[in-house]
């Protein structure tokens, strides 16, 4: 038996399934290539700005005198800790962390060099700091550490209430401290540096 289809329903099934048709191709074969234009936009415009950025980087290194290049080489020496290729490097660390824990009035129970290693010719050292203060002392010290010329970093840090007490004089309690954190400074060989931008 026939089944009898009118002319309306023949011709809303046919856009129905015409529609479906469409949206798959778009979804399947336009929607993609459209995505990866815009990736491919997107790509092209990260290179023309490292691009833009690497000329304008060029045209400045071109244009830098000699007393140019020696303020800039002695502006980098105020952020390393050492800058000499016979320095003692876990001396030196070790010395700018004593200046920060005399002014700071920071209770030191160690301090070890646990780490040194290069990144080209940056080269890093670290050292673990342990000791205790109440809260004042302790939020000097870090702000000290923060503030230092040369940089230091500090990679991890660990905190420990040891006691809360009355002090005399003082009404809020005063909170007692155990403070451990891995510290790090950097240094570089700027000797040789020096020498040529003299030249």
């Amino acid at each position: 038996m026939a089944l009898d289809i009118s002319p309306g329903v023949h011709k809303t099934v046919s856009v129905a399934l015409l529609l479906t048709l469409l949206a798959a191709i778009w979804g399947g074969v336009f929607r993609p290539l459209i995505d990866l234009d815009k990736k491919a936009l997107n790509e092209l415009d990260d290179a023309r700005f490292e691009l833009n950025r690497s000329h304008r980087l060029a045209d400045e290194l071109v244009h830098l005198s000699q007393a140019d290049l020696q303020n800039q080489l002695e502006s980098l020496k105020t952020l390393l800790v050492w800058t000499e290729a016979e320095a003692n490097q876990e001396s030196a660390m070790q010395a700018i962390v004593d200046k920060l824990i005399q002014s700071s009035g920071f209770s030191l129970d160690s301090l070890r060099v646990v780490n040194a290693s290069a990144y080209g010719s940056i080269n890093r050292v670290s050292i673990n700091v342990k000791g205790e203060g109440d809260e004042a002392t302790i939020i000097s010290f870090m702000a000290a550490i923060e503030k230092n010329q040369p940089i230091l970093v500090i990679d991890q840090m660990a905190i420990q209430v040891l006691a809360t007490e009355q002090v005399a004089d003082q009404p809020p309690a005063v909170t007692r401290l155990l403070v451990e954190f891995r510290l790090s400074g950097f240094g570089a060989s700027l000797t040789a540096a020096s020498t040529q931008t003299k030249h």
